[in-house]
């Protein structure tokens, strides 16, 4: 028995279908179905019951379910011990990355804070996020959707309005707002199935009761910056990083017009997400309450705080 067939387990045992819980680890479904297979001959014991179109835990399937999550997460906690003590006692938070641009900077900013604490950023275009929360490879991860599984605590830290990004070199930068079915009419920049962002766009579309005329999978956020700025395709952007781009903190909106969305439903949100059965160590504690902190203050300015902004804060409060 292998912590990979462990970890594969968990995921299976909390994910939706075998095919997605394989995209979501980035393995090969017949991968994930052979790893499961050898570990229930390993262990004698059957611990799913397969049907058709899914498949339920058998009673010694729950049993082993909560004895895998507790060992993975002392195995976790162990590594990161011996992480702790092999970088002569900085902490290491391993952080699943949905919410993309806000994250890495909240965690700049809270490194610049706390210089003993660095971080793992786990994040791949390809998957969400909350599938490094699900493998116990991330203690945490950011989403803009709450992570669908009873084992997660998902909380939500910031609501703020989306934009629409196109090329000052397109017709429609000279409107004032935009809807979402005016953009449907153009190439759309997003990313694969299953992504936090891909997740995002797809509600925008839905909710506005239209279907896009061309989706572009344009990989990560620069490359839609670059996109939009040769008029490639339109895309949506939040607030803070609008402002932040207008201010010259972000990528440059020089050649990039930035517009308000008419439909009342073109909002953002940014989750934080932890495993329920896992206790915040100290320093997880703390950035859980710098995390609240650096959300409230950009949601109130609405631009992504900094170092300096932290002067006078304390958010242990």
């Amino acid at each position: 028995m292998e912590f990979t067939q462990l970890r594969y387990f968990v995921a299976v045992a909390h994910g939706e279908s075998m095919r997605k819980t394989a995209e979501s680890l980035h393995v090969a479904q017949t991968t994930l179905s052979m790893s499961i297979k050898k570990l229930e001959d390993d262990l004698g014991v059957k611990l799913f019951d397969r049907y058709s179109n899914s498949f339920k835990l058998t009673p010694a399937g729950t049993v082993f379910l909560q004895k895998a999550s507790k060992l993975l997460l002392e195995a976790e906690a162990m590594r990161q011990e011996a992480l702790s003590l092999g970088h002569q006692g900085r902490d290491i938070i391993n952080i699943g990355v949905g919410a993309t641009g806000l994250t890495i900077e909240a965690c700049l900013v809270f490194s610049a804070l706390k210089p003993e604490v660095s971080f793992n950023f786990m994040h791949d275009w390809s998957r969400p996020a909350s599938s490094f929360l699900l493998s116990q490879q991330a203690e945490i991860c950011t989403s803009f959707f709450p992570v669908d599984n009873l084992g997660v605590v998902s909380v939500l830290m910031l609501n703020e309005p989306v934009f629409a990004m196109v090329s000052k070199k397109n017709p429609l930068a000279r409107r004032l707002t935009l809807t979402v079915k005016e953009m449907a009419e153009h190439p759309v920049l997003t990313t694969w199935p299953g992504t936090d962002t891909r997740r995002l766009v797809e509600h925008l579309f839905t909710s506005a009761g239209v279907v896009p005329r061309e989706l572009v999978e344009a990989g990560d956020l620069e490359t839609h910056f670059h996109y939009v700025r040769h008029d490639l395709g339109v895309g949506f952007v939040s607030e803070t990083t609008a402002n932040m781009m207008l201010s010259g903190r972000e990528f440059s909106a020089e050649h990039i017009a930035i517009i308000p969305l008419e439909d009342s439903f073109c909002r953002r949100n940014t989750y934080l997400s932890y495993l329920r059965d896992r206790k915040l160590t100290p320093v997880l504690a703390e950035f859980y309450k710098f995390f609240e902190t650096f959300c409230r203050m950009a949601q109130e300015r609405k631009m992504l705080p900094d170092k300096e902004d932290f002067a006078n804060v304390d958010y242990m409060k």
